[in-house]
């Protein structure tokens, strides 16, 4: 088991390495610089969305809840094939038209009179949230590598930490792409073979063997509630589905860097294809493991998946499905860590303090520089958050969601939406999310539908209030 795993940490850093000297501008460093297939960007989008939490929060919410937490991973593919099918040709032509390194370069020269504010807002956004989901990367690589080679977690958070930061600074975006499509082919070979090797060890069907189990509602899809409380629970798990609207910059900025419609329409496939296999696969996972298991074998139910692993398949094959559990972990990091990175960078040192004027070496060099710092802030987060992988999750995609949903989406399609709009997502989406977190309001009702639909209904107000004709001279 331990030779497979690192054999994948030598072939990722192998990429991270090898991808570096294609890494010439700044440009190269945040977008791959036209040099990446689609094929590849469609599979990065989707092993970068999906990271820790779906190899360890959507099998523990099965493990734990049953059926009913399909409804978890069903919000989630909804959702991306939204953005693909109606975001992804915009994205790619707005990119084009604007010639737009990262997602805040293309609000802030869509929207040219507010593009200051733009930029600063939307950089201490990024760096904020993606601070919170990054930790929550190295959180789960090192639960992962705790439970498999019987180490404390620290010792796990510090190595994905360290090779993470590593291939990210070498490359870039180009070794994060390359590194994001072997570590796609993994999750999906984990998430597919694991539940079909534990459901031939069944006697029974999987229904039968889940209404053996000591949890009445495993076999029940709203989780043994009814009415109006069942309601509930489906449009809270579903809610996921707001930020895919435009709303997460890691999965935008994939659709904007491909290169034509050809491997666009090719890259929507592969990734709708991808999400079938790897979000019920995740889902079926859990649902095998407390059938065949039992609700207990776990302290941490979001260690079901290296639990389960380890006691199904032969060690070097374990090895390399672990590898796969990892490599959710690691897709997401290195995205959100370039993305957190560029919006210092890019977004804010070059964009504003020294208005493009900066030579495009000297920017490669701060990029690297800012990447590694970003990097050892998400894992001082991690170490000192106890939250689980899931809540952190859910919070840095909450904060993203509202801000950056309303300013993408409107920006695409409403003509009467401006600067003012524009500034006003950017500014409520986060205001909102961390007062409802920290007031406690969460418990009541999740912060992911709060905060995204309070964000919508203020941006609105204020854009009908100031159309887009009538901001240049409010802004001047």
């Amino acid at each position: 088991m331990l030779t497979a795993f690192i054999i994948y940490l030598v072939v990722v850093l192998g990429i991270g390495i090898f991808v570096a000297r294609y890494t010439k501008t700044d440009k190269d460093y945040y977008i791959g610089g036209g040099k990446l297939p689609g094929w590849a960007l469609a599979l990065s989008e989707r092993s970068t969305d999906m990271s820790a939490w779906l190899m360890l929060s959507v099998p523990a919410l099965a493990y734990t809840m049953g059926v009913s937490a399909l409804w978890v991973p069903l919000g989630c593919f909804i959702g991306s094939v939204i953005q693909w099918v109606f975001y992804s040709r915009r994205l790619r032509e707005e990119r084009e038209k604007y010639d737009a390194v990262t997602v805040i370069d293309y609000l802030s020269k869509k929207h040219i009179e507010g593009a200051k504010a733009i930029r600063v807002i939307g950089a201490i956004i990024c760096f904020v949230f993606f601070i919170a989901y990054v930790s929550a990367q190295f959180a789960g690589g090192g639960k992962i590598l705790a439970r498999t080679f019987n180490i404390p977690v620290m010792p796990g958070m510090i190595i994905t930490a360290v090779i993470v930061i590593a291939y990210c600074m070498a490359g870039g975006f180009l070794s994060v792409v390359w590194t994001d499509v072997i570590q796609a082919i993994l999750m999906v070979i984990t998430l597919v073979v694991v539940p079909i090797i534990g459901l031939s060890m069944l006697d029974i069907s999987l229904g039968q063997a889940l209404q053996q189990t000591v949890n009445p509602t495993a076999t029940s899809w709203f989780g043994g509630k009814t009415g109006i409380s069942a309601g509930l629970l489906v449009g809270i798990h579903m809610s996921w589905m707001f930020g895919y609207l435009g709303g997460e910059p890691h999965f935008v900025i994939r659709q904007m860097a491909i290169r034509n419609e050809r491997e666009r329409k090719q890259a929507m496939v592969i990734a709708i294809i991808w999400s079938i296999l790897t979000t019920f696969g995740a889902w079926l996972l859990g649902l095998v493991a407390l059938s065949l298991f039992g609700p207990s074998v776990v302290a941490d139910a979001e260690q079901i998946l290296p639990w389960t692993v380890m006691h199904l398949v032969p060690p070097f094959l374990g090895g390399i499905l672990l590898a796969g559990a990892i490599a959710g972990m690691m897709s997401t990091a290195d995205s959100q860590l370039v993305i957190a990175s560029s919006a210092i960078v890019e977004d804010l040192y070059s964009g504003v303090i020294k208005k493009g004027r900066i030579p495009k070496r000297v920017a490669l060099k701060i990029s690297r520089f800012v990447t590694l710092i970003t990097g050892i802030f998400a894992f001082l987060f991690a170490v000192s958050s106890e939250r689980v992988v899931y809540t952190l999750v859910s919070y840095g995609w909450s904060g993203l969601a509202a801000a950056f949903a309303p300013a993408i989406t409107f920006s695409l399609w409403w003509k009467r939406f401006g600067k003012i709009g524009t500034i006003t997502a950017l500014v409520v989406g986060p205001v909102v999310t961390i007062i409802w977190i920290v007031t406690g309001l969460d418990k009541i009702l999740t912060v992911r539908i709060a905060s995204f639909v309070i964000s919508i209904l203020i941006t609105v107000i204020v854009t009908l209030i100031f159309p887009k004709e009538e901001q240049k001279e409010i802004l001047m």
